[in-house]
């Protein structure tokens, strides 16, 4: 994994962007069961190399006093045969980190891309009332129709600094 960033404060930036850059690879071994048809795995590699790419450009924007517009863009792919990819390969994706507005991992993908555009009002500092969009485009090879989506969430609330930690009331479609 690679990262560089120019933020003015990175539990809670303003201004600035960061660059985070990640790759896996690694062999895969699928080990023959007694209780599964040999049909199965006829198409089946019983060893592959599967690789991950992942990238993600952020970037925020002090647009005055109180105001930051976030931006993000993100995206990554799973690289293997599709015959030797599983439903629990794919990425799991919907939720506060990747499509608010859908239920937290409601899609697989074996590639995806992301735009979020947040518009933030700082009331003090540390909390702040938001405004959104995440648009994206997501690919599942293991389907046999309709293998892309292009999921679009908005929405708004509010994120506040306790004691505790960080609290978000996320309100989105």
């Amino acid at each position: 994994q690679w990262r560089i960033f120019r933020l003015d404060d990175a539990i809670m930036p303003m201004q600035g962007w960061q660059v985070i850059m990640a790759t896996t690879a690694g062999e895969k071994k699928i080990r023959k069961k007694d209780n599964i048809p040999a049909v199965v795995y006829d198409k089946v590699s019983l060893t592959s190399v599967q690789y991950t790419a992942e990238v993600s450009l952020e970037a925020y924007s002090r647009l005055g006093k109180k105001s930051v517009l976030y931006s993000r863009l993100k995206g990554a792919h799973l690289f293997n045969d599709a015959n030797n990819l599983f439903l629990n390969d794919l990425y799991r994706l919907g939720g506060l980190k990747t499509f608010r507005g859908f239920n937290e991992w409601y899609f697989y993908a074996s590639s995806y891309a992301t735009a979020t555009a947040e518009y933030r009002f700082y009331t003090e500092p540390g909390s702040y009332l938001l405004l959104f969009t995440d648009l994206g485009y997501m690919q599942n090879i293991l389907l046999t129709s309709g293998k892309n989506d292009f999921p679009i969430g908005v929405g708004g609330g509010v994120t506040l600094t306790t004691k505790a930690g960080l609290f978000s009331f996320i309100y989105a479609l």
